[in-house]
């Protein structure tokens, strides 16, 4: 699960942080009655919520951060076909 993802040097953004985490100390009242949980949560683990949601104003670069998502979800697929010691890439992101 990500907990935060983090965009340097794509397109027009030179350094973003995304915070994937519920930050409240509590969770939201009556949580346990909701037919679907606000976040995720594992034992130990921070909580993390299941979706999100971007809104800005036009040209803020809202299309520039699902792009990067989507640099990540295809490197990601194609590191489970390769081991990181065959491909020509840094092992540090």
């Amino acid at each position: 699960m990500l907990s935060y993802f983090t965009i340097h040097n794509f397109k027009s953004i030179q350094r973003l942080t995304l915070d994937l985490s519920f930050a409240e100390a509590k969770a939201p009242h009556g949580y346990k009655d909701m037919t679907t949980l606000p976040f995720l949560q594992e034992k130990g683990l921070p909580r993390v919520v299941p979706c999100l949601g971007l809104f800005g104003a036009n040209g803020s670069g809202k299309s520039t951060v699902v792009q990067a998502f989507a640099l990540f979800q295809s490197i990601t697929r194609k590191l489970k076909r390769y081991s990181l010691s065959r491909l020509p890439i840094s092992k540090h992101f």
